[in-house]
């Protein structure tokens, strides 16, 4: 995906909707395209976050550990509905998320 599709891919999500078109476009020249195998760990509850995906294809099991160390599924996010803006690193993550499907963020 070169920068123009992803600036077009971009323009389709509310998350980005106010962005002018100068400060979508800068975003869409630096975003990286990233591929996960099915049930690669994306991030671990707890883990700063210091990048942002959004799922471009395929979908995401978000989960948390209970107390019992069991996983409790929170949801599970499909393409072009996951947006995960994390990047600060002072603030743990609220949960974990795996691959389900073969995934494109």
């Amino acid at each position: 995906m070169i920068a123009p599709e992803r600036e077009q891919f971009l323009q389709r999500l509310a998350l980005f909707s106010d962005l002018d078109a100068g400060e979508l476009r800068a975003l869409a020249e630096v975003a990286q395209v990233v591929q996960f195998p099915t049930s690669a760990l994306i991030f671990r509850e707890g883990e700063a976050g210091d990048c942002a995906y959004v799922v471009v294809r395929g979908s995401v099991q978000v989960f948390a550990i209970d107390r019992n160390g069991d996983e409790v599924v929170l949801a599970q996010l499909k393409e072009l509905r996951s947006a995960h803006l994390e990047k600060v690193p002072e603030v743990p993550r609220l949960r974990s998320e795996r691959q389900l499907t073969n995934l494109r963020s």
